[in-house]
């Protein structure tokens, strides 16, 4: 059984990055057919969480104030 997702807002650029990612899984043969949102945002966590490097690049990337 899957467990309860919860919504969030999300900005345009956000939202637009799962789309491409989606779709381009898809054009890859990794996915049958479109994931939903929070399948892709478990995709990306799962993946941040074997690449602790990458994580810890992440975390120590500054970003402006207006992001």
């Amino acid at each position: 059984m899957e467990k309860n997702k919860t919504s969030i807002k999300i900005s345009e650029e956000g939202l637009s990055f799962l789309r491409k990612l989606i779709t381009n899984r898809r054009k890859a043969d990794v996915d049958e057919s479109d994931l939903a949102y929070w399948k892709v945002l478990d995709v990306i966590a799962k993946y941040f969480k074997s690449n602790n490097d990458k994580y810890l690049e992440l975390v120590k990337t500054q970003w402006s104030k207006n992001v």
